[in-house]
């Protein structure tokens, strides 16, 4: 994976998390009061501005009540259709 590609796909990542974010009507705060992080690490993890790290990742997701699998998945998706 190219650095360009990983930029890619962690930006695709970061819209899926906060496209799911909308859809259930969770705030940043209620986010990373659930997975244990800061509001700004979360404003910067689903606004693409930072890599997410793969433990907040795994947290994030679980306070969105979706797999981290299934975010991915949706997220290369995206990349590729």
């Amino acid at each position: 994976m190219t650095d360009d590609s990983a930029l890619t796909l962690n930006m695709a990542v970061a819209y899926q998390l906060e496209l799911r974010r909308i859809q259930i009507g969770m705030t940043h705060p209620e986010i990373a009061e659930a997975a244990h992080l800061s509001t700004p690490a979360v404003e910067r993890y689903l606004g693409g501005t930072q890599d997410i790290p793969l433990p907040a990742f795994s947290s994030i997701a679980s306070a969105l009540g979706v797999s981290p699998l299934d975010i991915f998945a949706r997220a290369q998706r995206g990349m590729h259709g």
